[in-house]
């Protein structure tokens, strides 16, 4: 009885270990479909609503990975889910996290798909820009120049961003974040010190996957 008894101690401490192993995000991990409304939430992949439980017009472009919400509300009471609140929105597994509508010059709500996931996210999208450029009219019988005014145009550009899956935090991907970002691990950091300048847009980002790789992150 008492064997039985200390084998059956250990077989659920065993189960209680496996059921404990912490999770990988690896750069495709799939995440659990739904809203989320925090990050924290995303953190542990565990959504606030599923998605099946609302009524709503997102529309995902798989090119760019741009997703567009103009609304959400919740099937049974049919009351708006308050998108000001989202954090983000997975589908098929993929976390699209908000950014600027003001930025993207868009009347609804846009949502950037991570393309890759780990200690390191890494996303994009194109933003429009707003810029003042010179116009010069000139006198029509000489030539000559007659005035100059600034005047507005829209440039579109494209935003390269690392979020850090510990913290959160968003930055623009540039060279000097980058290491600052991978600081605990010299020898890389030595590595992006020898790259050349032409070779630096290349293969940064082919950094950012050695980097999570060799930096593994769980869920929370």
């Amino acid at each position: 009885m008492k064997i039985q008894l200390i084998g059956l101690l250990v077989c659920m401490a065993l189960l209680r270990g496996i059921a404990q192993k912490p999770t990988i995000v690896t750069k495709n991990f799939k995440f659990k479909d739904g809203v989320y409304t925090t990050f924290t939430d995303w953190q542990k992949n565990k959504p606030s609503m599923a998605l099946d439980s609302l009524e709503t017009n997102l529309a995902v472009n798989p090119k760019t990975m741009l997703m567009q919400v103009e609304f959400a509300r919740h099937k049974k009471t049919h009351q708006n889910v308050v998108m000001d609140s989202v954090w983000g929105i997975v589908v098929d597994g993929i976390p699209y996290i908000k950014v600027s509508k003001s930025e993207l010059n868009k009347k609804a709500y846009c949502f950037a798909g991570l393309v890759l996931r780990g200690r390191l996210c890494y996303f994009n999208y194109e933003a429009i820009k707003q810029t003042k450029v010179p116009i010069t009219a000139y006198i029509p019988q000489t030539g000559e120049p007659y005035v100059t005014k600034k005047v507005p145009k829209e440039e579109i550009i494209m935003r390269e961003k690392l979020m850090t899956f510990e913290t959160g935090e968003v930055f623009d991907l540039s060279l000097s974040t980058f290491k600052h970002l991978i600081e605990d691990d010299k020898e890389l950091v030595a590595t992006v010190n020898d790259l050349k300048a032409n070779e630096l847009k290349e293969k940064l980002f082919k950094c950012v996957l050695i980097y999570n790789d060799r930096n593994p992150v769980y869920l929370k």
